[in-house]
């Protein structure tokens, strides 16, 4: 849409079209929660999801969020090959290709008259990939979060990965990510003159919503896990360390919140270790009922690790919510994990794989009240500093502006200039 066609920002609210790849997904709430603080500040905002909601979505509260939300039409498009910048598409087969093309066509014309400011996307993959064509058809600005699977995981070739990932971050406007861990990554793989584009804005909680669990009311010896059942968890280390627990004769009861398909081998793993009874999978929930699980836990435990695949957590959003908990948490050395513990004053910090060690860990807190008590309240501090979701959505409001605005200048010259 020509600039001078389009009402001037100014005379309204910003409005941002955030493109993902499912919404809402529960694996997923901090993009509800961050739409739902810019709502808050006065932004307009439209979703698009390229898939439908998966069956857990109804344990999302998403009735809370006023922005429509609309699922793109599936299908495939016709896209000559020279329209797309080089390695944008590196690794996709023709019909990946024609898919891209069918989604951000579709987004162009649905958006044709909503008078988008910019667009942005969760995950450097094809909601990527959609926004910044998408974007490009509308001439708007495009921005994307890049958390962790969308630029760890192998998709097709080493080079392919490192093409695709480069060329988003030329054709982005500004490219947020969750981690110093994952903005130095970034950084280094940018193009020439890119890496200066990589902006590190950490996901925020409410921490008006979560309050501090009183240590009277935490269950002695309860082990609390909470995560998808995938292989960058690490909840085959967390049920081999319960056993080093049952060993050392150990008081502990452990619940694993979440699902996935490594539940069938887990719960056979544990079995196997004569843990049944101590060890207990709760499947999916609400995340009402995570925070009352927290409020309630004596330790929290997310042991990840770097999947075979190259997969891993960024920044798991459940510790950030064990720290407003004031639960004291262990984890492992993984990609952004040690920005959020730091260990022995936020709660323990292990090498990830090892379950001796993590053990160790779980027993110095479940035995040792008066160490976890401080852990929770230098936790619940840390979450206060640098996790608070008013300032942290703050930051990216600043930035959709700030980019917006920069895009619309360039934009007015150039028309000028003709």
């Amino acid at each position: 849409m020509p600039i001078h066609d389009r009402v001037p920002r100014r005379s309204r609210p910003l409005r941002v079209g955030y493109v993902l790849k499912r919404f809402p997904r529960l694996s997923q709430t901090f993009v509800l929660a961050e739409i739902l603080e810019l709502e808050r500040r006065g932004v307009e905002v439209r979703v698009a999801s390229l898939l439908p909601a998966l069956d857990d979505a109804e344990k999302v509260a998403v009735h809370r969020l006023r922005a429509r939300v609309d699922v793109l039409p599936d299908g495939a498009a016709d896209w000559p090959a020279d329209r797309w910048p080089d390695g944008l598409v590196a690794g996709k087969t023709a019909d990946g290709r024609a898919r891209i093309a069918h989604w951000s066509l579709a987004l162009a014309d649905l958006w044709a008259h909503e008078q988008i400011d910019c667009l942005h996307a969760h995950f450097g993959s094809d909601a990527t990939t959609v926004a910044l064509t998408a974007g490009h058809t509308m001439g708007r600005p495009v921005s994307f979060t890049a958390h962790a699977r969308d630029i760890f995981k192998r998709y097709a070739s080493e080079h392919e990965d490192l093409t695709a990932r480069r060329t988003k971050i030329a054709l982005a406007d500004a490219v947020v990510t969750v981690s110093d861990f994952n903005r130095t990554y970034l950084s280094a793989i940018a193009g020439p003159g890119q890496a200066g584009k990589v902006e590190r804005i950490y996901n925020g909680i409410d921490l008006a919503a979560i309050a501090p669990g009183p240590a009277a009311q935490r269950e002695q010896g309860l082990i609390l896990a909470v995560g998808r059942l995938v292989e960058k968890k690490g909840f085959r280390d967390l049920i081999a360390a319960c056993a080093a627990l049952r060993s050392a004769d150990i008081d502990f009861r452990c619940e694993i919140v979440g699902d996935g398909p490594l539940r069938d081998s887990l719960e056979h793993q544990a079995r196997a270790s004569g843990l049944e009874g101590a060890v207990s999978f709760v499947g999916a929930v609400p995340a009402a009922e995570v925070a009352s699980r927290m409020q309630r836990a004596a330790v929290f435990a997310l042991p990840c690790v770097v999947a075979a695949d190259g997969d891993r957590d960024g920044l798991p959003t459940v510790l950030l919510e064990a720290l407003a908990s004031g639960l004291p948490a262990v984890t492992t050395n993984v990609a952004g994990t040690p920005e959020i513990i730091t260990d022995d004053v936020t709660g323990r910090l292990v090498e990830p794989s090892s379950s001796g060690r993590l053990a160790e860990a779980l027993a110095s807190i479940l035995t040792r009240p008066a160490l976890a008590e401080r852990y929770g309240r230098e936790g619940r501090a840390k979450a206060e500093r640098d996790f608070d979701i008013t300032t942290n959505v703050g930051a990216l409001h600043d930035l959709f502006a700030r980019y917006t605005e920069r895009f619309d200048r360039r934009a007015s010259a150039t028309l000028a200039a003709e």
